[in-house]
């Protein structure tokens, strides 16, 4: 019943807060996620926090990040780290202040011809011990063309 937005610019480049309390009648929780879009386009800043009564002793959650069907997602760094290889043939990476991200599968809800099979990045977390998670996607580069999915047949 509470939903917050907010939006400005700065030097540092475009950001927007946004909360809801659509947990706050189960867990007592509001949740807040702030953006930051650099000004050059190549790097978005993240931080989810979910406010908590000071009485949570523990609140399994996961951050989850849906991934449209042709981006290709693929672990670094022992899972502290993953690329993403679009169409395009850019390639970002996502990280999570140190925290384990996972690819887990999801479902792509948006094409004109039904649902069709995609991933999401997951981020496991206890909101009662870490109640804020800061992640970032930057913009690394351009693949290879060989290693750009449009280009080996696949979807």
């Amino acid at each position: 019943s509470d939903v917050r937005v907010a939006r400005q610019d700065s030097e540092a480049g475009h950001e927007w807060v946004a909360s809801h309390d659509g947990y706050r009648r189960t867990l007592g929780a509001l949740h807040t996620r702030r953006l930051l879009l650099s000004n050059d386009g190549t790097t978005l800043t993240g931080e989810d926090e979910i406010a908590l009564p000071k009485e949570t002793e523990a609140l399994p959650a996961v951050a989850r990040f849906h991934l449209h069907p042709g981006i290709r997602a693929s672990l670094i760094r022992e899972g502290e780290s993953a690329l993403l290889a679009l169409p395009s043939g850019e390639v970002w990476e996502f990280e999570a202040s140190g925290l384990v991200v996972t690819i887990e599968e999801s479902i792509f809800l948006a094409a004109a011809d039904g649902k069709r099979r995609t991933e999401q990045l997951a981020i496991h977390f206890d909101a009662a011990v870490t109640p804020q998670v800061t992640w970032q996607l930057t913009r690394v580069g351009t693949a290879p063309r060989a290693t750009r999915p449009h280009e080996r047949g696949g979807p």
